[in-house]
C-alpha cells in the first residue's frame, strides 16, 4: 500500500516534458532512389557519440539503394572523401568530389545545439524566466556529383523545453531519442518526396 501511495504522490509531482519537431525548411522536390551509384559519406553525431544512429542510417539507406550504395568510411576508393560540411559552395563540392565512382552522395549530419534538461531534472522554484531546454538537429543533404549541386536539402529541430513547468521533478526524452525521432521525420519527408521503390 505504501508503494502505490508513493507512486501516485510521485506522479504528482512529476511533469513529462513533450518534445516538438519541425522542419527547418520546406524541400518540395526530392530525389530518384532507382538509379546511379550513391555514397552515403561519414554520418556526423555530435562529439562522435550514439552509434547505434550511425547503424539505423546507415541501414536505412542500404534498404533503400541496395548494392548501389557504399559506405565511405568503409570504402578504399573513399579513403579522402569520407566526410563533407553541411552546405558546400559549387567549388567546394567540386574539388571534393573529384575523381569520384559515385553519381550522387548522401550526407547526414547530427548536432545537440542545446542541453539543459539532463533527462530527469529536478528544482525547487521553476519559472518561466528560467527556459531550460534540449535541441537537437537531424539533416539530410543529398547532392549531384556530376553537376556539383546540392539537389536535397531538408532539417528537423526536435525541442523540449521547461517553458511554464511549474512540477518540481521533469522527464525528458533522451538526445539519442530525439536525434533518432528527427532523423526519421526528415527521413519520412525525402521518401515521401522522392522516387522510390
Amino acid at each position: 500500500m505504501k508503494t502505490v501511495i508513493s507512486i501516485i504522490c510521485l506522479l504528482m509531482l512529476t511533469s513529462c516534458v513533450t518534445t516538438n519537431y519541425y522542419k527547418t525548411n520546406d524541400q518540395t522536390i526530392g530525389v530518384d532512389f532507382n538509379q546511379g551509384s550513391w555514397v552515403l559519406l561519414e554520418i556526423q553525431t555530435s562529439n562522435g557519440q550514439f552509434s547505434d544512429l550511425n547503424e539505423k542510417v546507415l541501414a536505412d539507406f542500404k534498404k533503400l539503394l541496395g548494392n548501389r550504395l557504399v559506405y565511405a568510411p568503409t570504402s578504399k576508393d573513399y579513403a579522402f572523401q569520407k566526410s563533407l560540411d553541411l552546405q558546400p559552395t559549387h567549388d567546394k563540392l567540386e574539388n571534393w568530389s573529384y575523381g569520384m565512382k559515385a553519381n550522387t552522395a548522401i550526407n547526414v549530419h547530427f548536432q545537440i545545439l542545446r542541453n539543459d534538461l539532463k533527462g530527469a531534472s529536478t528544482s525547487k522554484h521553476r519559472t518561466n524566466a528560467n527556459d531550460s531546454r534540449n535541441e537537437v538537429l537531424a539533416s539530410i543533404e543529398i547532392y549531384d556529383l556530376d553537376t556539383n549541386t546540392i539537389i536535397y536539402q531538408q532539417g528537423v529541430k526536435g525541442l523540449s523545453s521547461d517553458e511554464g513547468q511549474t512540477e518540481d521533478f521533469l522527464l525528458t526524452d533522451s538526445l539519442e531519442k530525439m536525434l533518432t525521432t528527427a532523423y526519421e521525420k526528415a527521413l519520412k519527408e525525402l521518401k515521401k518526396k522522392s522516387f522510390v521503390k
